[in-house]
């Protein structure tokens, strides 16, 4: 038996970018936005920030990538 977070990714293996920026919003990262290196990055102050994932070549985000991120 899957775990949520597991059926979640099974079920939406990529995510656009404002599905992925609620779910970051949902766990403390109201900022999360994209980076000059076409990533999705998070500040954790006016001069810190944290690279999260990469853009995928059509713009959405791979969703695995992202719950690694976030430790599930």
């Amino acid at each position: 038996m899957l775990s949520e977070s597991e059926q979640f990714i099974h079920d939406y293996p990529t995510l656009d970018l404002a599905d992925a920026r609620s779910i970051l919003a949902d766990h403390g990262y109201d900022d999360a936005d994209i980076g000059w290196r076409d990533d999705l990055g998070v500040s954790f102050d006016p001069e810190g920030y944290e690279h999260v994932l990469y853009l995928r070549e059509d713009g959405d985000i791979d969703t695995q990538e992202l719950f690694n991120w976030l430790e599930y």
